[in-house]
């Protein structure tokens, strides 16, 4: 758990013990890179063909099409540099979720067993039914809203059943627990 190492937060505990830790899926990082790229693609032909028809020059549509990859490309690397660092720890004393939502704009947030109200796992599309990819969310015993949303997490219904399960034991046995263990739910129905 070498992210557990390196995150650094006030009320980080000594003794808590890390059960699971996941990140958001590869697939929607790829995803949200072909949003970008593929019309940057499709206007970047429609110049060229612009040009060579010479209703506009090349000198013209060059620039244009060269800020637009530049653009694109530093929007890409932005979206790998996140992906890279959002996760979700499950551990011995409660439930941290670190999120990039900006280059200098990142946050924990921390929930405690005994503060949990609900959790909540959907799917959004057929695609990410077949991945067995979807979003988990979390509800404190404080507000209406759900605190933690995990967007495109793999294993998000065993991660519900899990986190379910330690949340109902005791704060000794939460640290005998052994890891999330997908073998423990292989003959579990989807």
């Amino acid at each position: 758990m070498s992210k557990w190492d390196k995150i650094s937060f006030e009320g980080k505990h000594i003794d808590e013990k890390v059960l699971h830790y996941c990140r958001p899926s590869k697939y929607q990082t790829f995803y949200e890179i072909l949003k970008i790229e593929i019309p940057v693609l499709l206007i970047s032909i429609i110049f060229i063909l612009v040009s060579l028809y010479e209703i506009l020059s090349f000198s013209i549509t060059l620039p244009i099409i060269a800020l637009l990859w530049v653009v694109s490309s530093l929007t890409v690397a932005y979206k790998i540099y996140r992906s890279k660092n959002n996760y979700l720890f499950i551990t011995s004393k409660r439930i941290l979720f670190h999120w990039m939502e900006w280059l200098f704009k990142d946050y924990v947030k921390k929930i405690s067993y005994n503060n949990i109200r609900n959790v909540n796992f959907f799917t959004e599309s057929l695609f990410w039914k077949i991945f067995k990819y979807g979003s988990l969310e979390i509800q404190s015993s404080h507000g209406w809203e759900w605190d933690i949303t995990v967007y495109h997490i793999e294993n998000g219904k065993m991660l519900t059943h899990y986190i379910d399960k330690v949340m109902h034991l005791s704060p000794d046995e939460r640290n005998d627990f052994a890891e999330f263990d997908p073998e423990y739910f292989k003959n579990w129905k989807n």
